[in-house]
């Protein structure tokens, strides 16, 4: 799911670069990948995969009986609770579903027919209910090329789950990296011969010494999902040499107001959140920030999902952690491509606007 980018004529005049799509729309859908929605005891959720979508729902009364119906269209009937896969999606396209409470006469009249059992389909049937209660929700189905699932183990029971923490950070990974004439002209040196920005130096890992950004939000799932954050930017060194000497060592650190989570819903078993960072490079104005725009739910029961887009660089890691046990599962790990933060260098089109996408179970 990648676009080009066309910098504005304006970098050349020495003025903010300004990065328009050039290809049109993103082909996307327009909703998350998963939704919960929940009423009167009754609980849907939806988790889409470019395959298909997975369909769950419940009630807290164990003698209701549920219909789940796909743009109104009856899919299946269940008693009490029951999960299903639609596979007859298109990727790109958003689906609503919805579950409704029926008529505990109509399903009691078919079963004794020998028409239903426990867990039960029949076409004859499926418009014949009267509704009750109804909840519905709408998700995006992914595009195939949108995400790669990384394998993560299962938690042993949700239950055990207090709390859940996400983990965005970015970082450099090698010792230094080029400058590429980036950098105020303050900082020039006649005696120097190179410059590079120091790096991170370092490999993905959730918990390391140093990141460019590091943002979190943690889920209290005994708080209803109340979700709290933390965001830190990491110092910017601008290292100037004469060959191999080092002459200067030059700090500054970006402020972090670029850096925010916004609450989308928060309850005992789902909350969502929109996280966004446009942090900017503090020795050079023309330099493309650190990017990321993305869309997280998270579930007490383990499942979660992650779309939105990054610019390619530097290196993107997101993490999830139950507090509880301390375990760490990955869900993106981006190499990135360092000079997508220096676009003028190799050309004004670049390739650098990535998807972060991925759903899973941790």
């Amino acid at each position: 799911m990648k676009k080009l980018f066309a910098i504005s004529l304006a970098s050349l005049l020495g003025m903010a670069i300004v990065i328009v799509p050039s290809g049109g729309a993103a082909r996307a859908a327009v909703m998350p990948p998963t939704a919960i929605s929940s009423s009167n005891g009754i609980t849907l959720e939806l988790n889409a995969q470019s395959e298909g979508v997975w369909i769950s729902a419940s009630s807290t009364n164990p003698t209701d009986t549920l219909r789940i119906s796909k743009q109104g269209q009856p899919l299946e009937v269940f008693l009490a609770s029951g999960q299903l896969v639609d596979r007859n999606v298109t990727q790109g396209e958003d689906v609503t579903y919805s579950v409704e409470v029926v008529s505990k006469a109509t399903v009691a009249n078919a079963i004794d027919a020998g028409l239903a059992s426990t867990t039960f389909k029949s076409n004859s049937l499926l418009n014949d209910y009267v509704n009750f209660d109804i909840v519905a929700a709408t998700v995006g189905v992914p595009y195939a090329d949108a995400f790669t699932l990384v394998g993560l183990p299962q938690v042993a029971s949700a239950a055990t789950v207090d709390k859940t923490l996400f983990r965005y950070q970015t970082f450099i990974p090698a010792a230094k990296t080029e400058a590429k004439g980036c950098y105020s002209i303050q900082y020039k040196d006649q005696n120097a011969t190179d410059y590079f920005y120091k790096g991170d130096n370092r490999g993905f890992d959730p918990t390391p010494a140093t990141s460019r950004t590091k943002h979190d939000v943690t889920a209290d799932w005994n708080s209803g999902g109340n979700l709290t954050g933390y965001k830190a930017v990491g110092w910017s060194h601008l290292l100037v040499y004469k060959n191999s000497t080092l002459l200067a060592d030059h700090m500054l650190k970006a402020g972090s107001e670029n850096m925010t989570a916004t609450v989308t819903y928060e309850s005992s078993t789902a909350s969502a959140f929109h996280m966004r960072n446009d942090t900017h490079n503090p020795f050079c104005e023309l330099a493309n920030g650190i990017f990321y725009d993305i869309d997280v739910v998270l579930h007490r029961n383990g499942s979660y999902s992650v779309s939105g887009t990054a610019l390619n660089a530097p290196n993107h890691e997101i993490w999830l952690q139950d507090v509880g046990t301390g375990t760490w599962s990955p869900v993106h790990l981006k190499t990135g491509n360092m000079d997508c933060l220096f676009p003028i260098i190799n050309g004004l089109i670049f390739s650098c606007d990535v998807a972060v996408a991925n759903s899973g179970i941790f």
